[in-house]
């Protein structure tokens, strides 16, 4: 299994032996394509993935106009499947997400230009589900929220310098807790 500094160092590495696995798992099951989405016959639209107007199945990638990959996905009969990696030009990963049949499902990871994380929330069939963060380019948290089912019931955000911004919990008669630029204290909560 291919660590993340593995495909952060080599994206051409991480392409071949994709490549290698689509083709094992195209001779078994057959039709399965690898299609480049730089080719006039492919098209991403919001119903998914085709080539030469038809979803298809394998493994779709886009390179920059130096040859550079930039995204590398599987597809499942035009949906993404797995997983899609994407990296900035300078090769710098962006993004790491895990998809099942069209919908996140599982980590979903995403970094800046400079390498520090920019998110991290967890899906299950679409909808986030346990923690999620994120985080501004220096390092400090940005925001923190816990989800149950895709709703947020905890909120956490703070400024660029760390100081807090909302801190409140959902229920069912509306928010406990403050939200937007009030002073907040994150360690009390009043009822609002």
């Amino acid at each position: 299994m291919f660590k993340l500094h593995s495909l952060r160092q080599s994206r051409q590495l991480a392409f071949a032996l994709l490549i290698i696995c689509v083709l094992a798992i195209g001779f078994h099951y057959g039709n399965w394509r690898i299609v480049n989405l730089n080719h006039s016959k492919a098209a991403v639209a919001p119903f998914g993935f085709s080539f030469d107007n038809r979803p298809f199945s394998g493994l779709v990638y886009r390179q920059d106009n130096r040859g550079q990959l930039t995204r590398l996905a599987f597809v499942l009969r035009g949906h993404l499947h797995l997983w899609e990696a994407q990296w900035y030009n300078s090769g710098q990963i962006r993004e790491l997400s895990q998809y099942s049949y069209g919908l996140e499902h599982g980590p979903q990871k995403t970094w800046f230009q400079n390498g520090s994380p920019k998110s991290y929330s967890i899906y299950n069939q679409g909808k986030r589900i346990g923690e999620s963060w994120s985080w501004y380019e220096n390092g400090a948290v940005k925001n923190f929220a816990l989800h149950n089912d895709g709703e947020e019931f905890i909120i956490r955000s703070f400024t660029s310098t760390d100081k807090p911004f909302h801190n409140y919990i959902h229920t069912e008669d509306g928010h406990i807790g403050l939200k937007g630029d009030r002073t907040c204290d994150p360690a009390s909560f009043s009822r609002r």
